[in-house]
C-alpha cells in the first residue's frame, strides 16, 4: 500500500477539566517519520492514542490519506483505521512462535499459503528469516523488537505508530537496535509517528520533530531546525545542554558577560535579552582579562566538558578538545566563539537573528 499523509487539525482531548492535548495541529507527509518529543505528561502519547483511535477526540479533526477518521461526532474504531502499532512492551504473545506472532494479524484475512508467504517475507525483511519457529523467550530484546515491527507491518498498514519502543532496552544495545529499525522503516516507506522522551533518539529518527509542552506544540521542524533554531526558550532549554546568560541591546549591538555581539536587532536600546549558550558556543582562553574560573571538567573521550563560573556566579559549560588541559580553579576568559551565533530570546521568544543552516 502506498504511504499516506496524516493530518491533525486543532485536536483536543480533556480528562475531566484537564486538557491533555489542546489545539494541536500537525501534518506528517507521506512516507516520513514524525517524532513527538517532550517531558513526561506533555501529551505526546495522548496524541498517538487519538490517532490510533484508543481515545476519542473532544475537539478537532484527524485525517489519514485524506479520509476523516475522527471528529467529536465521528469515531472510526481502531481496527478499521488500518494502522500498525508497536507498543513499549512489544505485546508479543508468549505462547506463540515468532512466525505465528508475526502472522497473527492475517488470521481470517488470507489463505494459509498466502499468509505463510507474507510472514516469510516480513521475517526476511527484518532479518529473522531463520527464527520463525522459535518462541519469544528464546529471542534477545532487539530480536523481539523486530518481531513487533514485522507484526505491525505484515498487514501493510496505512501508517505506523510507535510508543517509546526502545525504552526497555539497555543503553548500549538501544543504539544498535534503533539503527536497525530506522533502516527498516526507511525501506518500508511507511508514514510513521514515533513517541519518545529521549532527545538523542528524536534527533536520530525524525524527519520532523514536534516538541510538546503542557498539551500544546511548541515547535515543529527538522532535527537541525529544532536544535539550532529553537523558536522558544522552552525548546532551547529542553534540547541539549543549554545555559542562559543576560544580554542588553546597545547602539552597537548586544552586550553580554562573554563580550559584545555586533548585531543589529532593531530593538530599543536597553532591551533585556537572554542568550542561549550550548557548550560548543563557548571558547576558553587562559590568557589575560579573565572573566571566569574553571570549576570542574568531565573527560568524554574526544573532548572535555568544562563547568565554568562567571564572575557574577553564573554557571556555563564549554566543550574543548581533549588536548586543551585546563585544571580546576584555572582563571580563564570565556567568550562566544566567532561565527557561532547562539539563539537570542526576548520574553521567551526567539529573535529572527538565528544561525544560518545553509
Amino acid at each position: 500500500m502506498p504511504p499516506v499523509n496524516i493530518s491533525c487539525h486543532l485536536i483536543s482531548k480533556y480528562f475531566g477539566n484537564r486538557p491533555a492535548v489542546e489545539g494541536v495541529s500537525l501534518t506528517i507527509p507521506a512516507g516520513r517519520i514524525l517524532v513527538l518529543l517532550g517531558p513526561s505528561g506533555c501529551g505526546k502519547t495522548t496524541v498517538l492514542r487519538l490517532v490510533a483511535g484508543f481515545e476519542r477526540l473532544d475537539e478537532g479533526e484527524i485525517e489519514i490519506g485524506g479520509d476523516v477518521i475522527a471528529r467529536p461526532d465521528q469515531h472510526l474504531p481502531p481496527e478499521r483505521r488500518h494502522l500498525g502499532m508497536v507498543f513499549q512492551d512489544y505485546a508479543i504473545f508468549p505462547h506463540l512462535t515468532v512466525a505465528d506472532n508475526v502472522g497473527f494479524g492475517l488470521n481470517g484475512r488470507s489463505g494459509q499459503a498466502d499468509k505463510k508467504a507474507r510472514v516469510d517475507s516480513l521475517l526476511a525483511f527484518v532479518g529473522l528469516d531463520n527464527l520463525g519457529e522459535r518462541m519469544p523467550h528464546e529471542l534477545s530484546g532487539g530480536q523481539q523488537q523486530r518481531v513487533a515491527l514485522a507484526r505491525a507491518l505484515v498487514t501493510e498498514p496505512r501508517a505506523l505508530l510507535l510508543d517509546e519502543p526502545f525504552s526497555n532496552l539497555d543503553a548500549a544495545f538501544r543504539t544498535e537496535v534503533r539503527t536497525e529499525v530506522k533502516d527498516l522503516l526507511r525501506q518500508s516507506g511507511t508514514t510513521t509517528i514515533f513517541v519518545t522522551h529521549d532527545q538523542e533518539e528524536a534527533l536520530f529518527f525524525g524527519d520532523l520533530i514536534a516538541i510538546m509542552r503542557s498539551g500544546r506544540i511548541e515547535q515543529i521542524g527538522t532535527p537541525e531546525e529544532i536544535f539550532l533554531r529553537p523558536r522558544t526558550r522552552f525548546v532551547a532549554a529542553f534540547m541539549g545542554q543549554t545555559d542562559f546568560i543576560p544580554g542588553q541591546v546597545t547602539s552597537k549591538g548586544i552586550d553580554t558577560p562573554l563580550g559584545h555581539l555586533n548585531l543589529d536587532t532593531s530593538l530599543p536600546i536597553g532591551t533585556q535579552l537572554e542568550v542561549a549558550l550550548r557548550p560548543n558556543h563557548v571558547a576558553l582562553n587562559p590568557g589575560v582579562n579573565h572573566n571566569s574560573r574553571i570549576l570542574s571538567r568531565q573527560f568524554l573521550g574526544i573532548a572535555y566538558l568544562y563547568r565554568v563560573a562567571l564572575s557574577d556566579g553564573t554557571i556555563i559549560h564549554s566543550w574543548q578538545p581533549y588536548q586543551v588541559d585546563l585544571p580546576p580553579d584555572t582563571s580563564v576568559r570565556a567568550t562566544i566563539r566567532p561565527g557561532n551565533l547562539p539563539p537570542l530570546f526576548s520574553e521567551g521568544q526567539a529573535l529572527d537573528i538565528l544561525p544560518d543552516l545553509d
